[in-house]
């Protein structure tokens, strides 16, 4: 696949994956929530989106002919320029939610430090 092609795909890739999961917006903040809730600490969408880049980059040496690498790091180099910008002053209703959601757990489900003579 040449670069023009892989630029084609991609777009029409990310195109697909919002009419199957949604909101770009919402499913990246959604996984920074899950995310921060699983590390104890705070997880932004730019994080994830460079997350997954490393992703893609550590799946090409085994088998660097698969296009879907190509496409999807240029999907998350483009999502990652992105969530760069200055986070919305107007919380969306999905924002509102998962803002609940954090404290809930935070408030139910605090994690527990890992103390130094057990090591996590």
């Amino acid at each position: 696949m040449n670069h023009r092609e892989v630029l084609k795909v991609a777009a029409s890739t990310l195109n697909n994956r919002n009419e199957l999961y949604g909101s770009l917006d919402d499913c990246m903040y959604r996984a920074s929530t899950h995310a921060s809730l699983l590390l104890n600490k705070e997880v932004t969408p730019y994080e994830i989106s460079i997350i997954l880049m490393a992703v893609k980059l550590a799946r090409i040496p085994p088998n660097p002919t698969y296009d879907d690498n190509y496409v999807d790091l240029v999907n998350y180099a483009a999502i990652s320029s992105q969530f760069v910008q200055p986070i919305p002053q107007n919380p969306s209703p999905t924002d509102e939610v998962e803002r609940e959601i954090r404290e809930l757990a935070r408030k139910f489900a605090p994690v527990q430090e890992a103390s130094s003579d057990h090591p996590a």
